[in-house]
This record gives C-alpha cells, structure tokens and sequence, in this order.
C-alpha cells in the first residue's frame, strides 16, 4: 500500500501534572476533549495516556496532518472548553511540537 503521508505531519507530546485531588474530575474533562479531537479533518491520531508510576501525569499523544490542523484544533470549541473547564485542576504541563526526522 502507497504512504500517503506529505511530510507535512507533525506530532504533539502534552505532558500534564494533574492536581491530586482533581483526577476524578479531570477524566470526564479529557474525555470530549479526546472525542471531539478525533472527529476533526486533520487529525490522525489522539489519545490520552495515563503514567503507570504517577497517576497524576497524563500524556497527550497527538499526530496531526499539517500545522494549519494544529492551529484550526487550537480553536475549536471543545479545545476552549477544554481550557476552561481544567483551570486549576492542572499543576503543569509541557507541550513538545514534533517533526519527523528519520
């Protein structure tokens, strides 16, 4: 099967620390955030990880068709919501934009 892959992909890695207390109320949060973000156009992959060492870190792995997906995702309504609705339930986070090398 031919790769249909432009070279234009690019690969989120969100790495958060999430406030201990918050977990429970946090998954549902991350749940339409991860629902709504698979249905978009540019998606190719998005999915939420969980540490098996520290439950409190969740990584977001993503993978997107160009960086215009990446900016039309940052704008979506369930990306604001998502926000929104985990401010102060998230001690920190990191976020890595990746571009395939090898």
């Amino acid at each position: 099967m031919e790769d249909e892959r432009t070279g234009d992909e690019l690969k989120i890695v969100a790495i958060m620390t999430v406030k201990p207390e918050a977990i429970k109320e946090i998954l549902p949060i991350f749940q339409t955030l991860v629902q709504g973000s698979q249905e978009e156009d540019g998606c190719i992959s998005y999915n939420l990880h969980q540490d098996i060492s520290d439950s409190t870190k969740f990584v977001m792995l993503e993978e997107w068709k160009s960086q215009a997906a990446i900016d039309y995702h940052n704008n979506t309504e369930h990306f604001k919501t998502f926000k929104e609705a985990s401010k102060g339930m998230i001690e920190k986070s990191e976020v890595s934009i990746l571009k395939l090398v090898y």
